[in-house]
């Protein structure tokens, strides 16, 4: 007699059994559905990351020895009978395709003046140029004369980026002599 085999009652099958046969299918069906789960969510897209892209063929034959690992370790035996469902919100991922890695860093975005972030620099460095009588004009002479080549300076301090306004703020001595010197320099020319 076969582990699946039970002595028959009265009706030809005896009910219990088949109940614990259902039981256990199911708990294989589990372990076999977290198995393709956690390949195809999981794995798939962190091996894409470091480079290594699985075709449809390959994804199976992971799946499948994922899950015959999880046989070998008895692990579907701790499974709950209830079948699993798809969770809800649960998507199929995307692939993630590798990022290359950059040898020179990219300039700066500016950034808006509607950007939470760029807002309390900006009105701190405008107080300062009011308390000062320092116009945008000569921070924005100073900016285009400290921009890298080949970069655009910014137009206004509005499309100034953030870090660009900390600086000026940090090192405002340095920012308001050099105001000066350029004052110096249009009454020379002036003259």
């Amino acid at each position: 007699m076969s582990t699946l085999e039970s002595p028959t009652t009265g009706n030809g099958r005896d009910d219990m059994d088949m109940v614990s046969v259902v039981a256990q299918a199911t708990q294989i069906c589990n372990a076999m559905f977290i198995a393709i789960r956690e390949v195809d969510c999981y794995l798939k897209p962190k091996l894409a990351e470091i480079g290594i892209i699985l075709d449809k063929r390959s994804t199976h034959a992971l799946a499948m020895s994922c899950w015959i690992a999880m046989g070998q370790g008895k692990m579907h035996l701790r499974l709950p009978a209830k079948r699993f469902g798809k969770r809800a919100g649960l998507e199929k991922t995307k692939p993630v395709k590798p990022v290359a890695k950059e040898l020179f860093s990219r300039p700066e975005p500016t950034v808006p003046f509607s950007d939470p972030a760029v807002v309390p620099a900006l009105k701190q460095l405008r107080e300062l140029l009011g308390r000062e009588s320092v116009n945008e004009g000569e921070i924005l002479s100073i900016l285009r004369e400290a921009a890298p080549r080949g970069t655009r300076p910014p137009a206004s301090l509005d499309a100034a980026p953030q870090r660009s306004l900390e600086l000026l703020l940090e090192r405002w001595e340095t920012v308001r002599e050099l105001v000066q010197v350029g004052r110096a320099g249009l009454e020379k020319g002036a003259v």
